[in-house]
């Protein structure tokens, strides 16, 4: 049995306790290593542990649990059945492609992992489920995708990159070791020793004591298989759970000096005299009681150190901290992608409430449930239909996601093609890449010669607009207002559709065609200005990049017409607009 074999260790440490240890995350392709991985960790178990899989699609009530309707009528009462989690109980909960965890069902996991039990509040039913469960995830993220929520990758304490080429070793020896720590009994770890494993986070930047306190325990238990819990046991335990979250590694103490290398002149000076009031006085020994007082101290600052270079012995010698993975779970924001608004007769049901059943869906399994648990109240008899008052009935909230539409208006006149057009190109490019990644929608209008077009029709495949925009040319003169006309309308259709749209302007700022399609610059800049103030009734967000070498003062008098922002941006390259353009919340 070789407990620097991580993946055999992980497993073990799992079947000692999953939850004390915090789960696991196993980065890495699903295949015959992790298959195997399952089927090892499953032969250590104990008989009757859940394990239950985590559906990609699952629903609240699926998840979280609510009214059983059978028992309820049957019962004359309300009962409550447990969701996946509750049903997950002293177990591991299984969830494949750990990456595509919506933040909804993600949100819905803390609390079992950082209390064990479930709250539980929806449709008149109040219960608290227990719900001590422990993440058993497969992250099947490449490096260039998002990983699973960093919330949940924080509450789970082993991570683990698993080699395609790993296989099981004999698990008779590993199922001894595990049965002979159960029946063990469990010494709480020392105060020195959780001093160290704190120190050993702070020490490799890692922000919250969570892993810490995962790595705490992983110790003592490596400590009870291998029969003490020295420097080898805590490495290990910093090697799957505080290395891999690491966002700096401490420098090597540098190796002494031998004696026999001290140089000779060194060697040959004589130890300066003492002061000469001390020469009569004998030197007293430090009292022994402070001495060991002392001791522990010393050793505390010393093993830190120690712990970080034991773990690195553990992994291979190319080993670098990982980058950090995770996504933030998002919050709701106005007009971002991501939001939902409700709908009465579309979308996705989110819960329901009561309400009048001639304005929404009336959700019959929730109005059952309502109204069984007081049916001896009302006087039913046995076989008698169900008494249904109109305060029993509910209706469906629905949603469906609002969305959003980025509409770009680019400035390809022969002004800006002489300045700038290639790094507007370039800029744009990034930013309908930005908007791709928030699973927007993006439209491209561009404005030259006497007309304005739309290059790009509101779509979510940044390889075709990318490149239709490669082939743009310019040259021609500069009709502004046709371009705003343009993107209002498309602005406006979208709204229809209920997606939140706003609208970027990337000129030089010299408008000279009107609406008309006449030249005239007076009239051209105060049929863009008229436009711009429709913009801002209509409450649709603008920002306005200034391409020009000085800046043009009537673009800053445009993005206020409009309700927006301007901003000038003299020798900049494609990435520092795009940069200026995220810094204003664009994407």
């Amino acid at each position: 049995m070789e407990l620097r074999d991580l993946p055999s260790l992980a497993a073990a440490l799992l079947a000692l306790d999953a939850r004390g240890v915090g789960g696991i995350c196993i980065r890495g392709p699903t295949g015959p290593a992790v298959d195997g991985w399952l089927g090892f960790l499953r032969a250590l178990l104990p008989g009757g542990t859940p394990v239950r899989k985590l559906p990609l699609g699952v629903t609240p009530d699926r998840l979280l649990g609510g009214p059983d309707l059978t028992a309820t009528l049957a019962q004359g009462r309300r009962v409550i059945r447990g969701g996946v989690i509750s049903e997950t109980d002293g177990g591991l909960l299984l969830a494949p492609s750990m990456e595509r965890i919506t933040d909804e069902v993600a949100a819905a996991l803390l609390a079992p992992l950082d209390h064990g039990e479930i709250h539980l509040e929806r449709e008149g039913c109040s219960a608290t489920l227990p719900a001590r469960i422990a993440i058993l995830g497969l992250d099947e993220s490449r490096d260039e995708e998002e990983g699973p929520p960093r919330a949940l990758l924080e509450r789970t304490g082993i991570h683990l990159e698993l080699n395609p080429r790993w296989t099981p070793p004999p698990v008779a020896p590993w199922i001894a070791a595990v049965d002979r720590v159960r029946r063990g009994m469990d010494d709480p770890p020392s105060e020195e020793l959780v001093r160290t494993m704190a120190a050993a986070g702070v020490e490799l930047g890692i922000p919250s004591l969570r892993p810490s306190h995962f790595a705490l325990r992983a110790a003592g238990l490596i400590g009870r298989l291998k029969g003490t819990v020295d420097g080898d046991a805590l490495g290990l335990a910093a090697a799957l759970i505080l290395l891999p979250r690491a966002t700096r590694l401490p420098e090597s103490p540098p190796d002494e000096l031998p004696p026999e290398e001290v140089p000779p002149e060194e060697m040959d000076e004589p130890p300066p005299p003492p002061p000469p009031d001390e020469l009569d006085e004998p030197e007293e020994e430090p009292p022994e009681e402070d001495s060991r007082q002392d001791e522990p101290e010393g050793e505390v600052e010393a093993l830190p150190d120690q712990v970080v270079e034991a773990a690195r012995a553990v992994l291979p010698p190319d080993w670098t901290p990982p980058a950090s993975r995770g996504r933030t779970m998002r919050g709701r924001g106005t007009g971002r992608s991501g939001d939902e608004t409700e709908d009465r007769a579309r979308g996705r049901r989110k819960a329901v409430r009561p309400g009048d059943p001639r304005r929404r869906r009336v959700d019959l399994g929730a109005t059952l449930r309502a109204a069984a648990p007081w049916q001896k109240v009302r006087g039913r008899e046995p076989g008698q239909s169900l008494r249904i008052e109109a305060g029993d009935i509910q209706v469906q909230i629905r949603v469906r996601p609002l969305g959003g539409r980025s509409i770009f208006v680019v400035d390809a006149s022969g002004s800006q093609a002489m300045r700038r057009l290639g790094e507007v190109k370039g800029a744009v490019e990034l930013l309908l890449a930005e908007s791709y990644r928030s699973r927007e929608e993006v439209a491209l209008v561009v404005f030259r010669d006497r007309n304005a077009r739309v290059l790009v029709p509101p779509t979510r495949s940044l390889t075709r607009a990318k490149r239709l925009l490669r082939g743009l040319a310019g040259g021609g003169g500069t009709p502004m207002a046709r371009g705003i006309e343009r993107a209002l309308e498309l602005a406006m259709a979208g709204r229809r559709d209920g997606k939140a749209c706003r609208i970027l302007l990337l000129s030089d700022g010299r408008p000279n065609v009107n609406r008309q399609g006449l030249g005239g610059r007076r009239s051209a800049m105060d049929d863009a200005l008229a436009l711009a103030r429709e913009v801002q009734r209509q409450q649709i967000p603008f920002v306005v990049l200034d391409t020009s070498p000085r800046g043009m003062d009537f673009l800053r008098e445009l993005a206020g017409a409009a309700g927006g922002h301007a901003h000038h941006l003299p020798r900049a390259d494609a990435r520092r607009i795009r940069d200026r353009v995220t810094s204003e919340g664009w994407t």
